[in-house]
């Protein structure tokens, strides 16, 4: 579908920021007293992302004309990862105001009722497993005839972050990190359920210092197999595959195509359900590291390249 004209103007930019409910009327009427209203639009949407109101993410899509960005109960913050699938998003339960992730199916696949049979059978197996060093699923809901899944989410670095950063752990810690996976993996197994695509990308130390293996919305059992790709859709209303640009951030990132695979985020690898607890084994093992080298932070890391839609 073809994408929406780009805002330019202050004045279109504030009908496009009024539509999408992000900001209060009384800071809308303050803006619209501004006298640039004639003015370049990324200098308002510059300065509402310094203030903390707009994410840059956020940002980028009002610019590119996008203005519904809420599903359900939930407001987007960010895009951290798309595929034939569909789009995964952070975001934000209103009312709790706490933070999520979102993994939307995409519109074709949404229209295969094989696919929608597949994702949400696993995401309801996934919901049923409860442990300290796996990801939760806590609902299943729809949007538009869209099913999504809502995941937890976590501050912290995937192991395949973490290495790459700092170079390979150190023996005791590599054990531990080890066996933190394996306790959940058994709760699992033990379960009838395996983890598809298990590697370095989906294991996240949180900030406690607990490991947690994530992915699992998309838990087989030994007989299931996966149907052909397809590809996922988008709407001229809904979120497109747009990154804030540098002209937002006030810095230098890049533009142009779609990420490429080693530029973006591996599936999942950015973000991770959050989770309390710690190790299930009760001998005392090294704790993961989160920030060392690199002083932690969101393991769904800095937006990749802009894609006009």
């Amino acid at each position: 579908m073809a994408a929406r004209s780009p805002v330019s103007s202050v004045k279109d930019f504030l009908q496009v920021l009024e539509q999408s409910g992000l900001a209060t009327p009384e800071l809308l009427a303050k803006l619209r007293q501004r006298p640039d209203t004639q003015g370049d639009a990324r200098t308002v949407a510059r300065e509402l992302v310094q203030a903390g109101t707009l994410t840059r993410w956020q940002a980028g899509q009002l610019l590119h004309g996008f203005y519904n960005l809420s599903i359900g109960k939930y407001r987007l913050l960010d895009q951290l990862e798309s595929g034939p699938w569909g789009r995964a998003y952070l975001a934000e339960h209103v009312p709790m105001g706490r933070r999520h992730v979102l993994r939307v199916l995409s519109r074709e696949w949404a229209g295969q009722p094989q696919r929608v049979q597949q994702f949400l059978d696993a995401a309801r197996r996934a919901s049923r497993l409860d442990h300290p060093h796996l990801c939760h699923v806590y609902d299943v809901s729809q949007e538009q005839d869209r099913p999504y899944v809502v995941l937890e989410h976590v501050e912290g670095r995937s192991l395949w972050q973490r290495v790459k950063k700092d170079g390979p752990l150190a023996p005791a810690e590599a054990v531990a990190v080890a066996a933190q996976i394996a306790d959940g993996l058994a709760h699992a197994h033990e379960r009838g359920m395996f983890h598809p695509a298990l590697d370095p990308s989906q294991v996240v130390g949180d900030a406690a210092g607990v490991v947690k293996v994530i992915g699992l919305d998309d838990v087989r059992t030994p007989a299931e197999e996966l149907g052909p790709s397809a590809a996922g859709g988008t709407s001229s209303e809904r979120p497109a595959d747009v990154s804030a640009s540098s002209e937002v951030a006030g810095g230098s990132g890049a533009s142009g195509g779609a990420p490429s695979p080693e530029a973006s985020r591996p599936l999942w690898s950015m973000q991770s359900p959050q989770r309390r607890g710690g190790p299930t084994t009760a001998s005392p093992r090294p704790r993961w590291r989160p920030g060392a080298g690199s002083g932690g932070g969101r393991h769904s890391g800095s937006p990749g390249q802009r894609k006009v839609p």
